[in-house]
């Protein structure tokens, strides 16, 4: 746990105090949905889950992305550059996908995986996952932010990346990148 926070949270402060001593005009950088620390045992306080929804995260993970979140807000504000934090969902590799979404299959969320159930790829998924579990494929992930690089933002904007055809579809929030491609 400390050192996601040693970790996350230095190094961001050293890309952004980089970034502004060389001039960077604009900057995207990696949070997570984790920011929210919405789980089974915390719901959100609404649908669909939007960028403006009360930040609690749990555990050093979520924690170091949110305190990121406020460093990037303060640079953007003070370091004369614009910044978009983008927060993906559960990022699936495309090997991993078949696995992702037979977890997703399995009636509850409690319950182990049945016995002698294996993938596509011949991995057996852990098991169930929640059925609100959003997720995004790393290859729209990666998508999302190379479009930011082009994104003419304000000085700080925040978005949510989220595969099109996960729970809730395009409704997941206003300014979500919504992404979709071709299942593998």
């Amino acid at each position: 746990e400390a050192s996601y926070i040693e970790t996350n949270v230095q190094g961001a402060w050293n890309v952004l105090e980089a970034a502004a001593a060389a001039g960077v005009a604009h900057l995207v950088v990696a949070s997570s949905s984790a920011t929210y620390g919405i789980g089974r045992q915390w719901p959100s306080d609404y649908l669909p889950v939007d960028e403006a929804h009360p930040l609690r995260p749990r555990g050093a993970y979520g924690l170091a992305k949110e305190m990121i979140e406020r460093m990037a807000r303060l640079f953007a504000r003070e370091g004369g550059f614009t910044c978009v934090c983008l927060r993906p969902t559960l990022i699936v590799r495309p090997e991993r996908e078949a696995a992702f979404r037979a977890q997703l299959a399995l009636p509850d969320p409690d319950a182990a995986s049945p016995e002698g159930f294996v993938d596509g790829d011949g991995v057996r998924p852990y098991g169930a996952l929640s059925p609100t579990r959003i997720y995004v494929r790393s290859r729209d992930a990666a998508r999302a932010f190379r479009l930011d690089l082009d994104y003419e933002a304000r000085a700080f904007d925040v978005f949510n990346i989220a595969a099109g055809d996960s729970i809730g579809g395009d409704s997941i929030g206003p300014g979500h990148h919504g992404l979709d491609s071709p299942l593998a």
